[in-house]
Parts: C-alpha cells; sequence; structure tokens
C-alpha cells in the first residue's frame, strides 16, 4: 500500500464546512470530540468480543 495525492479526491471530500447538528444536538446526541473517542464509543456498544 502507498500514498499517492489525488486532487479529484481531496477536491471533493478534503476540505468540507463545519459539519452543524442542531437538530441532533437538542435531540439529546453529543459530538465525541475526537475521532479516537468515536471509534471507542462505538466499540462500546458491542460489548465483549471473544476471540
Amino acid at each position: 500500500m502507498r500514498y499517492v495525492p489525488d486532487a479529484a479526491l481531496e477536491a471533493a471530500f478534503g476540505a468540507q464546512p463545519p459539519l452543524q447538528t442542531p437538530a441532533a444536538e437538542r435531540a439529546g446526541f453529543a459530538h465525541d470530540g475526537n475521532l479516537a473517542r468515536l471509534v471507542e464509543s462505538a466499540l462500546a456498544t458491542l460489548g465483549p468480543v471473544g476471540i
């Protein structure tokens, strides 16, 4: 695997405006703060996973 810049992909997804979610906030949803915490929260809902 290697990284190669893709101008079309970066133009479409590389810079998005800030996400505003007033309806979700009014409904009681809250921002996780960062990606690591989002993943941690999502995985915690799965419960223990055995191997």
